[in-house]
């Protein structure tokens, strides 16, 4: 239980949004090439469980002295009453944001995982320019140990004192929503930003994966593609859903499903229960899996991976071994910075613009706590040479 762990030793966090300068946070990320939580466990000075490296700190200590970024506690001089705006008086809303990410150690750069670095950008920066709210980060990963459960994040936050809570969690959808009893129990407002539409009463942001699947596969079919690949080493919900727009749009544009086929056939979920340490590292089973379709003789002229890093395996692999008569068009998700340097076409999901709907969404709550609604954002479709030159 929570009640028998010291709490100094979780990752909660509060980041400063106002300085002199009004210099933010994503700024002195930014510079220090580190996520947004990573950067403001570091200038906290609280104590977290991820211990980010020595290097990296010192990087984000002499990005915020360049920029003239104030800590918390050079702020907290300036106000007048604790808890308050300074400059106006008005009472500051603490909300609980609680999130799961990397420091450094496994991802050097904070560009390599994307999603929880831009939804808590996006939040950062929303709280930022209302001047209503600060938030506070928990992080729920630990070095070489099982994620902290997110009911026990909750329970911290909550007896932290926190007026509101933004749920970030890419999840299967089936397991965030067995949860959402115990969270609404707490009594606290609060949204769920996930990977997918929850089926459950609560104010949701999510993308619209179904949508990103129809996208990709109607951009090739009107390249004058017909035989399409779906290429995916793993199984997860919103593979699911890109699949299913995937079928849509062939299905619209009256190609036959006989053209559609996911390969490899049998798949292992990726990140299973026994395999707490795992990280979305999908390259070797990628290249894999694309070394034995292409072996086999595919018949696809046109591959979609699960995901960029899927999609680029695909591209390499297809560079090194496919016959000289084969070429591929490929496209995949997320637009990583490989999927720019390798010319992918790829779809660039909103993840900032999620961030900011949850903030405003909590805020909404925080003064109506009726005001629940789902927010499903779309993403944009980055056309690069993999489908206009193939591959």
């Amino acid at each position: 239980m929570i009640d028998k762990i010291n709490q100094s030793s979780y990752n909660v966090f509060v980041p400063t949004q106002e300085t002199t300068k009004r210099v933010t946070l994503k700024q002195v990320a930014d510079l220090a090439n580190v996520s947004v939580p990573a950067a403001s466990t570091v200038l906290s000075g609280l104590t977290n469980s991820v211990r980010v490296p020595k290097q990296t700190q010192d990087r984000i200590r002499e990005a915020a002295e360049t920029l003239g970024y104030q800590t918390r506690s050079s702020r907290l001089k300036r106000q007048s009453v604790e808890g308050s705006d300074a400059s106006t008086g008005q009472k500051l809303l603490h909300v609980g944001v609680i999130t799961e990410y990397d420091t450094g150690i496994a991802f050097p750069s904070a560009a390599r995982n994307p999603w929880e670095h831009d939804i808590s950008t996006g939040i950062e920066l929303a709280f930022a320019g209302s001047g209503r709210a600060r938030a506070r980060f928990f992080n729920r990963r630990r070095v070489n140990e099982r994620p902290i459960p997110v009911l026990d994040a909750v329970s911290a936050l909550a007896k932290n004192g926190v007026d509101a809570l933004v749920v970030i969690d890419f999840d299967q959808i089936e397991f965030v929503s067995n949860y959402i009893p115990a969270l609404e129990a707490y009594g606290l407002p609060f949204v769920v930003v996930s990977a997918g539409p929850l089926s459950a009463p609560v104010a949701n942001v999510c993308y619209d994966n179904r949508a990103a699947g129809y996208m990709a596969a109607s951009h090739l079919i009107e390249l004058g593609h017909r035989e399409i690949m779906f290429l995916s080493t793993f199984e997860v919900d919103w593979g699911a859903r890109r699949v299913e727009g995937i079928v849509d749009a062939m299905r619209v544009y009256g190609v036959p499903a006989s053209c559609f086929s996911i390969y490899p056939a049998v798949r292992k979920p990726y990140g299973a229960a026994s395999d707490f340490r795992a990280v979305p590292v999908h390259t070797p089973a990628a290249l894999a899996a694309s070394k034995a379709a292409i072996d086999e003789g595919i018949s696809a002229t046109a591959v979609i991976g699960v995901n960029d890093e899927v999609a680029l395996a695909f591209m390499k692999t297809a560079k090194e071994i496919a016959p000289g008569d084969r070429r591929y068009a490929v496209v995949g998700f997320d637009d990583i910075p490989e999927a720019r340097f390798q010319s992918l076409t790829t779809f660039r999901a909103p993840r900032e613009a999620m961030g900011r709907e949850a903030a405003s969404l909590a805020l909404q709550l925080c003064g109506d706590p009726g005001a629940r609604k789902q927010i499903c954002l779309q993403s944009d479709l980055m056309i690069r040479s993999s489908t206009v030159e193939f591959v």
